[in-house]
Parts: structure tokens; sequence; C-alpha cells
């Protein structure tokens, strides 16, 4: 028994006895534990399976609810994909109130995720392609990382509209969408990891933004001698975190004199001095105006990455080396349409991108159609207006 028919279609046993349905094999697989290994007494163990259970099924739904304990907890990873699968088992998955609720230290972690601020996926939960024969064309990448039925059938429109925001006009069919120009991952480039890289002398620059390594990051002491080998370092916070003073203010590191590293403190606004979106725990996308202007050269990161990502592209201007059409054919259009207000004013920082325009990416727009009453290219409906043909981005 496969586990899909030909065309696809995961087999089913409703009746949950066949010796190979998902049930079954769970079954199998847990009966090696104890209730030792929960910590707590068996009559409790029981206890709360009897609860969970008796609160889902047809007539009532249940959540469970996590907090960065389980996400820094040593086998956090276990712990938490334990709780999908019991909700899964359970029927709690898809339904109001139910699902796994994990309550974050602030209200954008989400969102970084969804817009992609990690090594390994590309934003809207896409998979960076990997540095191998298999990702080397866009199809073989399709091949790979698709599915056949099911949301993950919706991949080859979700690539190739992600394509169209990346690069415009210079995506077309005869060049796969500019597919070649995205790299390729070639290894493990999560944090710890690099950090280890770091303390080995091999990253030379880091970029921090919002985060500070030196002070609460796993392991500090190690991130700390681990900076301390980089050539040079940009910090963007509210304040001088340990990250941004590491280099004189180590209790335990040497003296200032004897540090390399050449670190550059950005003083960044504050969430109520930029705008943009939050997107919270219960998955609630909210826009945000801004309150105030940031208080003296301090600059949203919008700002940093925006100006940073303009003088990149006027640097290598006009250069016809072909590892080079990446960052030349990147959309890189974010000026704002109309004079930035501010009660009335203008804005005082200038160059600050329209972040209206980010959202227009972040919802999806047609490339071929105009919307009439704002000239701005029409908008999407839901993520099945995307396609494949390079008619949306």
């Amino acid at each position: 028994m496969g586990v899909a028919d030909p065309g696809g279609v995961p087999r089913t046993d409703p009746t949950l006895q066949h010796p190979r349905c998902v049930f079954q094999l769970l079954r199998r697989h847990f009966a090696r534990y104890t209730p030792d290994v929960c910590g707590c007494r068996p009559e409790e163990l029981v206890r709360v399976a009897e609860l969970l259970c008796a609160n889902s099924g047809r007539e009532r739904t249940s959540a469970i609810v996590y907090a960065v304990g389980w996400t820094q907890h040593t086998t956090g990873v276990q712990i938490i994909r334990t709780a999908g699968i019991l909700q899964l088992l359970l029927g709690n998955v898809g339904r109001h109130g139910g699902g796994i609720t994990a309550m974050r230290g602030h209200s954008s972690i989400q969102g970084s995720t969804d817009v992609s601020t990690l090594y390994d996926t590309l934003p809207g939960y896409l998979p960076q392609p990997v540095a191998d024969a298999d990702h080397e064309i866009l199809e073989g990448h399709i091949e790979k990382e698709g599915m056949p039925t099911g949301y993950w059938a919706n991949f080859p429109s979700f690539v190739v509209s992600l394509l169209k925001v990346y690069y415009g006009p210079a995506a077309t069919p005869e060049n796969e969408f500019g597919f070649g120009w995205l790299p390729r991952v070639a290894g493990d480039h999560s944090h710890l990891v690099t950090f280890d890289r770091m303390a080995r002398g091999e990253v030379t620059g880091f970029f921090l933004f919002g985060q500070n390594p030196a002070g609460d990051g796993m392991n500090a002491k190690l991130q700390r001698a681990a900076l301390r080998n980089l050539d040079w370092l940009v910090v963007a916070d509210w304040f001088e975190t340990e990250s941004a003073v590491f280099w004189k203010a180590d209790p335990n590191g040497p003296p200032p004199s004897e540090v390399k590293t050449e670190v550059f403190f950005i003083p960044a606004a504050s969430h109520v001095e930029k705008e943009g979106t939050l997107t919270n725990t219960q998955r609630l996308l909210q826009r945000h105006n801004r309150v105030l202007a940031p208080v003296g050269d301090a600059r949203s990161d919008a700002w940093f990455v925006y100006q940073f990502g303009k003088r990149l592209k006027a640097l290598y201007a006009g250069s016809t080396d072909p590892k080079d059409a990446p960052l030349l054919n990147l959309t890189w259009d974010y000026e704002p349409v109309h004079p930035q207000k501010l009660d009335g004013t203008a804005s005082r920082i200038s160059g600050e991108p329209d972040v209206e325009r980010v959202l227009q990416e972040l919802n999806g727009f047609s490339t071929t159609e105009t919307d009439p009453r704002t000239d701005e290219p029409k908008l999407i409906p839901g993520f099945s207006a995307l396609k494949a043909d390079g008619s949306t981005a």
C-alpha cells in the first residue's frame, strides 16, 4: 500500500485500523515511552489526556497554547511537534478556537517569519533553492518542492509570482523568470552555526537589526568572542545594546585596543516612530501608522535597507558581469508617490520608503492590469488568484 494513489492523493483509512495508517504507526512508535518521560505521575497524564479528548470533536475544540519555554527547551522541537501531532489526531486543526498558539515575546516574530528573514526560506514560506542538481532549473525546483494536491499545489504560481516581484520586467518565461538569479543554500546558515563559523574567523561582516546576541543569545560568552573576530559589525537598535558595546564593555573580554572589529551603531526608530505591519500570534496582520517622528538622527530599518539597496545598485550600475545581474535586475522602487506628511508638515526624514508599496507586494497584484481608481497595479483578492505565467506578482 503506497502512501498516495497514482494521482498523488494521499490514501486514507477512516477506520484507523490499517497497520500503515498514521494513527497505527504513531501508536506503535509511542508504545516504547512510559509516563516518567513527562516528569509527572501516570494519573496526571491520564487526567490531561481525558480533558483534551473530552474537549475535542464535533461539538468542542481545544487549543494548545505555549510560550518561549517550549521553544527554548532542550527538546523544544520535539515537544512542539508532539503538540502538532495531537491536535491533528484530535481534529483540532483548521477549526475556530483550535490549533497551536505560540505566545511570542513581542508582536512581530511571526511577521519576520512571514516575510522571511530566515536563511532557508523565501517570503510566503517558500523553500530557498538548494545548491544541487534538483534545483538548477525552475522546473526541477517545482517538481522537487511542490505538491500535486492541497494548498501547495499552488507552488508554481507562488514561485513565479515572487520572482516577478523581485525582478519585474526582467523576469520572463525565456529566463525562467529569473530563477537562476536566486541564491542557493549550500549548508546550514542558522544563527548558532553562523556564530560558530564567526568564532573560527570564517565570517568577516555582520548586520544586527533589533537583535542582541552578546546579551541574550545562547552561550552569550561564545557569541561575544565570535563578534571579536569580525572586521566590521553594524548594529541598528534603540539604544547601545551589549552587542553594540561588546568591544569595550565585555566584563570577561580583552581590552578595547585588542579588539579588531569596527562597530557602526545606527540609532533605529521604534515601532511608534514608523509605519508598517505587525503579525500577531493569532495570525492577525495589522497595519499601523506612525505616531511621531523618530528622535534625533534615528531611522527606520526600512529606511536603512532601502537606502543600502539603492547605493549597491548605483555602485554596480553598468556592470556586465553575470554575477551582478540579480542585483541590477532587482526591482527597487519604493519612492513615495506623494510627499510624506506628519501632522500637516513634511517628514524630516529624507528618503523614507513608501511602505504601502511593500504592502502591495505582500498582498499580490496583477502585472498586466491597472486599477482605474488608483492608477496603480490591480490588487488580487487572494492567493488563489496568483498565476504561474508571470501575469501576477
